[in-house]
């Protein structure tokens, strides 16, 4: 289904690909870029080059053909000579004959894009977001939403003539948000981003107040790293954040329902991202 729904943006990046020129493939988490990437490369042979998690170490890259580079989120840090290992991939770049798609994570690209020259890396599509029609055959394709047949019936008819569509993006929202209809209201809970979309489905938590964090500022821009990096390692924080003051951050983004924690690393909460994304814009850490 989102393979329909990203047409537009899976024929940029291919139109791309075919004239050899470098693609970034931009989306927030959870927003869908693995499909219109995988939708984008479809000839046998594409060589696909991950980087699991920061590192200083560099990236092989091939010298000719197509190659996909997911990850790209992790060849930086926020330190002191943390955008070597993306500078280092960028003049590789330069001086390879292969056409690169690299996928982005949005509030990543978005930093780097500013701070470090990567017009190399070629012109960005961005995935867009998805409406409430979209969002219900999502789910229907996924989920037995059976319970809910009429609420789908009313969302997914002909809507040229909806009078949301015709509002402003952010307006539409607010009214979907006091909508009875459950897509509509998952729609607005999930700000049209299919991966956080499901996830609410899945926890049923379309209703639950948003309610602010008490954040301090080390939380905050600790908070900013998690999303930029979605999941990200416990000894990166510690290069971010006072040593001392991890444990009680971390605590405090847990207690917030924002992240996950194990041993080792920190995930982003997919049904918090709209929260995260809010809270975030609210201390003027991201755009």
């Amino acid at each position: 289904m989102l393979d329909e729904a990203f047409d537009e943006e899976i024929d940029a990046a291919k139109e791309a690909i075919e004239s050899g020129e470098n693609v970034v493939v931009a989306s927030e988490p959870f927003g869908g870029r693995r499909t219109v990437v995988d939708e984008a490369v479809t000839e046998a042979g594409v060589r696909r080059v991950s980087v699991p998690s920061v590192s200083d170490e560099g990236v092989e890259i091939p010298d000719d053909g197509v190659c996909v580079v997911e990850g790209s989120r992790y060849l930086y840090t926020r330190r002191v000579g943390g955008f070597a290992p993306l500078e280092r991939f960028a003049e590789d770049v330069t001086v390879s004959d292969a056409t690169f798609v690299t996928s982005w994570n949005t509030y990543a690209w978005d930093y780097v894009r500013h701070a470090v020259d990567l017009g190399v890396l070629g012109d960005t599509v961005r995935v867009p977001k998805l409406d409430a029609s979209q969002i219900a055959r999502l789910l229907d394709s996924e989920y037995d939403v059976s319970e809910f047949g009429d609420d789908l019936n009313r969302v997914t008819a002909d809507r040229k003539t909806s009078f949301h569509d015709s509002l402003p993006f952010g307006l539409g929202r607010l009214l979907e948000e006091s909508s009875d209809n459950i897509f509509e209201k998952i729609s607005a809970a999930s700000s049209g981003n299919p991966g956080v979309a499901r996830s609410v489905f899945e926890e049923r938590s379309w209703d639950e107040e948003n309610e602010d964090a008490d954040l301090s500022y080390e939380d905050a821009f600790a908070l900013r790293v998690a999303l930029s990096k979605e999941t990200v390692g416990r000894d990166v924080l510690r290069s971010v954040v006072e040593p001392d003051s991890l444990p009680r951050t971390l605590r405090n983004l847990s207690d917030a329902g924002f992240v996950e924690t194990t041993d080792g690393s920190v995930s982003l909460r997919a049904e918090s991202l709209v929260r995260v994304v809010s809270h975030l814009r609210r201390r003027r850490l991201v755009w």
